[in-house]
């Protein structure tokens, strides 16, 4: 009898490794009904050991539900995979089963379901063919899936309860529009949109009608809607008030506003305006203000056309003066303004008329606070320093000769003629300032070039004296000979001392031939006759060359002067040909209308 047991044991033993990795359908909804301890037990007495806590490769379930998936596999030893099982559990729903199995476990199953089933459908889907069973609440499906390079295929079993499924994508699409429309309520809410909010909060109570959150943000919309018509009301009567100067009653409804909306900050912004604006009214009465403070810009204004107006009428004089005057504006709570001159300071009377005229040819703004007319005064200082002289000045290119008493002036000076032939110049500077504002106009009142090409005649009296007249005294022949534009070489007498030298130095080796050539007609020893001779001959040769040099260079000299007067008439032709001639009777001559503003 024990032996029989024995048998018996073993043989289950036998079978239970051979088939344990089968599972029935009964097994399959024991799974999916069931939660995961109880699952993992069933398992585990199956042979099944846990694999993996990740999505399957393939889940075969479309609806976009996110599970959390636990696998389970069956193999014997040291061979591969019989058997593989995965759970996919989401709370509130039960779980989805999926099973890889023999290809005879399958077909076995398949026929169960076939025979126990109502509802039968097959299709075809990317390598896959998808037989679905129903019963009222469970749907299995058999799928044969075709492996990708490979003759082999994978059978699959799924199982999910699909009422509960579907019950449960119907209460997310709920929850998803009613969160949008809360989350669109809410946006509105913080613009402060409130009908807008009001129309969201009131589709999200559509949709799930027995929330509260809905219901109670309606309510405080439509207090705030009261609350908002009232505010509003009283602030548009308020506005009114202040507009018309009602400045008592507009301060009371500014406040009955603040009460209805404690946080809102145009009231109280209105209520500090009120209480400044009743503060100013009561100095209004005694206060004389500043006119720079209230009426700033038409204070600027003022100044800006006095001070250009004096500029304009006053910018051609050529008088020494300074004036100082103060400019006096008055006004009064009636609007009334009066301008006046005080404390006039003039050395020039004329000067002060002017400024006097141009002061009243033109009223300030009166001065006003909250659109009312104050009582203010503003004072404008005006100095003007008017200085005229006429300066000699000698241009030879860059370099100016000025009188050292006018040596403050060379800035001016230089300016003027920085573009200017060569030569002397008379220069007016008219030295204008109003309120240490420059606007002088200095001007070229005379011109008159070195010397012409006649100057070469003082050339062919003396040498170097022809470059003396056509250069100012700045240069010389030998300086442009030699390329020197500064030193000894670049002044006149340096021609005439080269000059004279060349035929001085010439005039003694012709001396000095003429004595030898003396000594060689006394002498009567034949052996000095020779040397005499030869001496008196190198001294006569040396003599012509040194004073033919000379000559030359005086020739040169002579040339160079009259080209160098040539030159400077041309660039004066075309000098005068920019300006015209006037008539300056503060200095009794004739002068260039050439000016240049600094």
């Amino acid at each position: 009898m024990k032996k029989l047991f024995y048998c018996i044991t073993f043989y289950f033993a036998i079978v239970n490794t051979l088939y344990g990795q089968n599972l029935s359908l009964n097994d399959l909804l024991y799974l999916q009904k069931n939660n995961l301890s109880s699952d993992k037990e069933f398992l585990t007495n199956k042979n099944y050991k846990f694999s993996s806590s990740n999505e399957p490769a393939k889940s075969f379930f479309e609806n976009n539900i996110s599970y959390s998936w636990a696998g389970w596999s069956f193999s014997k030893d040291d061979e591969k995979v019989k058997g593989l099982l995965y759970l996919g559990m989401k709370d509130s729903l039960e779980n989805v089963v999926i099973y890889q199995t023999s290809e005879n476990n399958f077909n076995s199953l398949e026929k169960i379901a076939k025979s126990n089933s109502k509802n039968h459908n097959t299709l075809t889907d990317n390598n896959k063919i998808i037989s679905s069973y129903r019963n009222k609440s469970i749907q299995i499906n058999f799928i044969i899936s075709a492996k990708e390079y490979s003759t082999r295929e994978a059978y699959f079993i799924t199982l999910e309860n699909y009422v509960n499924t579907e019950q449960y994508l119907s209460k997310t699409k709920i929850d998803e529009e009613y969160n949008t429309q809360i989350e669109n309520g809410n946006t509105s809410f913080n613009s402060n949109n409130l009908n807008e909010a009001k129309k969201y909060f009131q589709q999200a109570l559509q949709i799930k009608p027995s929330e509260n959150y809905p219901n109670e943000k309606i309510s405080e919309i439509e207090d705030l809607i009261v609350k908002n018509e009232k505010y509003n009301s009283l602030i548009k009567v308020a506005d009114m008030n202040f507009s018309s100067k009602q400045f008592r009653d507009a301060k009371e409804l500014y406040e009955d506003a603040l009460s209805v909306k404690p946080s809102e900050n145009y009231p109280k912004t209105k209520i500090y305006e009120i209480n400044k604006i009743i503060t100013f009214l009561e100095d209004r009465k005694t206060k004389i203000y500043d006119y720079k403070e209230t009426n700033r810009t038409d204070f600027d204004n003022y100044e800006f056309f006095v001070i250009s107006e004096i500029k304009n009428q006053l910018r051609n004089e050529t008088v020494d003066a300074t004036v100082n005057i103060k400019i006096v504006i008055n006004t009064d709570t009636s609007g009334k303004v009066i301008v006046r001159v005080e404390n006039i300071s003039a050395t020039n009377q004329k000067f002060a008329d002017k400024i006097n005229s141009i002061t009243n040819s033109k009223i300030p703004k009166a001065a006003s606070l909250y659109e009312y007319f104050v009582s203010a005064k503003g004072e404008l200082n005006i100095n003007l320093q008017f200085e005229n002289k006429e300066i000699k000045v000698k241009k030879y290119y860059d370099e100016l000769k000025i009188s050292n008493r006018y040596s403050n002036f060379s800035y001016e000076a230089k300016s003027l003629v920085s573009n200017t032939p060569n030569g002397y110049y008379k220069i007016g500077i008219h030295k204008k300032s109003i309120n240490n504002s420059d606007f002088s106009n200095h001007k070229l009142n005379s011109y008159r070039t070195f010397g012409g090409m006649s100057s070469a005649i003082l050339s062919v009296i003396i040498p170097g004296l022809g470059d003396a007249v056509v250069t100012g005294g700045k240069g010389s022949f030998m300086g442009s000979l030699t390329k020197r534009n500064v030193g000894f070489l670049n002044s006149p007498l340096a021609t005439t001392l080269t000059v004279y030298g060349l035929i001085g130095v010439g005039a003694y080796y012709k001396m000095l031939s003429n004595q030898e050539y003396d000594k060689y007609l006394k002498a009567t020893n034949p052996y000095d006759i020779e040397p005499y001779y030869k001496r008196a001959n190198q001294y006569h040769h040396t003599a012509i060359i040194v004073a033919g040099t000379g000559v030359l260079l005086w020739t040169a000299d002579i040339i160079w002067v009259a080209v160098k007067g040539h030159q400077n008439k041309k660039e004066t032709r075309d000098f005068r040909k920019q300006f015209s001639f006037n008539y300056n009777p503060q200095f009794n001559s004739v002068s260039f209308g050439y000016s240049q503003k600094f």
